[in-house]
């Protein structure tokens, strides 16, 4: 396991990569590091709808399965998909969490997915490939072997030029800001499961749910439309 230092640093050289290819893209980002080893990290609060505008766009079901098909080789279901239009996702939410490396519990997906109960690694297009820098796991009191404390997780995936890229958000309990409390969204239904789904005016793509326990925001960029609710979906079952 890395130590403090070079943990620190790897997500520092991991977020000024991402956030100079990215643009206005957000994700957990390093703000300071004391002697104590304590990193204090200002997290994004979800992807938290600003304001949302004109008509959302909906596809009458059954939904198109060439994206399902190529993406997750599953036949097409009787999704009900509203693609909402939002002006801007806020970047003012963020909420300040004091995370002890040396209470960093780092899992494999296997781990992970035993500890939220449910699949959270989704099936995304062939050219976008996972990170392979990710320090993956929970935060444990007592040097990572007590009480969880922290269990919010994001998972990176993009192409080499990240043109095209995924974020998955994972939480237990209610999705950071969940904007399925904005009553101004239409709401999807995903395998039977309700999702909000948006496009912000800056090409983004947002879905958030709550799936057995689990809160999801997924944040994607450079993706079809299909090619999106098929990401939504392969984490759906």
């Amino acid at each position: 396991m890395k130590n403090c230092d070079e943990m620190v640093n790897s997500l520092l050289e991991r977020r000024d990569r991402y956030t100079a290819e990215q643009e206005k893209r957000r994700k957990i980002l390093t703000r300071t590091v004391t002697s104590a080893c304590c990193a204090c990290l200002a997290v994004l609060a979800g992807f938290c709808v600003y304001k949302a505008y004109a008509a959302p766009e909906q596809s009458d079901v059954p939904y198109p399965s060439g994206t399902i098909d190529e993406i997750n080789g599953e036949p097409p279901t009787n999704d009900k998909i509203v693609i909402n239009q939002i002006d801007r996702v806020s970047e003012d939410k963020f909420s300040n969490i004091c995370l002890f490396w040396d209470d960093f519990a780092a899992m494999d997906k296997e781990e992970l997915n035993d500890y939220y109960g449910v699949n959270i690694f989704p099936a995304v297009p062939d050219d976008i490939k996972e990170w392979e820098e990710q320090n993956l796991g929970i935060f444990r009191r007592n040097g990572g072997r007590g009480e969880v404390y922290w269990d919010g997780l994001a998972i990176n995936y993009s192409n080499e030029d990240f043109s095209r890229s995924v974020t998955v958000d994972v939480v237990k309990g209610e999705p950071f800001c969940d904007i399925l409390l904005d009553e101004t969204l239409q709401k999807s239904t995903v395998n039977g499961i309700e999702a909000a789904l948006a496009q912000s005016d800056d090409g983004y793509y947002h879905a958030q749910f709550k799936y057995r326990g689990v809160g999801f925001s997924v944040l994607a960029k450079g993706l079809t439309q299909d090619e999106f609710v098929a990401v939504v979906q392969s984490l759906i079952k």
